[in-house]
């Protein structure tokens, strides 16, 4: 992302949606359905704007492929890429700048049990001034982010 949209989207209100927020929103007979509902509505009547990246995403497919079967992962799938293609999202693709950036971060906490995934949404927070995640993954807590659950 460019520095001046970059500097724009920090002035607006963000939230930061990783794959178990993702899950939980689509899942209904996942046991966090309700919480992450209410939460997602809320924010979105707030005027929050979602952040999320591709391997929050992938991550979530992942889960609804197994779970679900084939259909709901590609209809999740091209709902993320219309809500993107619809500016209703900021929906973050790993280049090769973040992902060093990435790397990195996660060298620097090898104390934790955080994996790669974590890191790149941790790190796109501080990117973005995000404090905010609708995420059911205790890592988010550890890292210093308000985890809306």
């Amino acid at each position: 992302m460019q520095k001046g949209k970059l500097k724009k989207r920090r002035k607006q209100r963000l939230f930061f949606v990783d794959a178990s927020g993702w899950i939980a929103l689509k899942l209904e007979n996942d046991r966090h359905y309700s919480k992450a509902d209410e939460i997602y509505k809320k924010l979105h009547d707030e005027k929050y704007r979602v952040v999320t990246t591709n391997l929050c995403v992938v991550e979530a497919i992942k889960c609804f492929q197994r779970e679900k079967g084939h259909y709901l992962a590609l209809a999740f799938a091209n709902e993320i890429l219309a809500f993107e293609k619809a500016r209703l999202i900021d929906y973050i693709r790993v280049d090769k700048k973040l992902e060093t950036r990435t790397v990195d971060f996660f060298k620097q906490h090898d104390d934790k049990d955080w994996d790669i995934v974590d890191c790149t949404s941790f790190v796109v927070m501080h990117d973005f001034g995000i404090t905010k995640a609708l995420s059911f993954d205790e890592h988010f807590k550890q890292a210093g982010f308000e985890v809306l659950t």
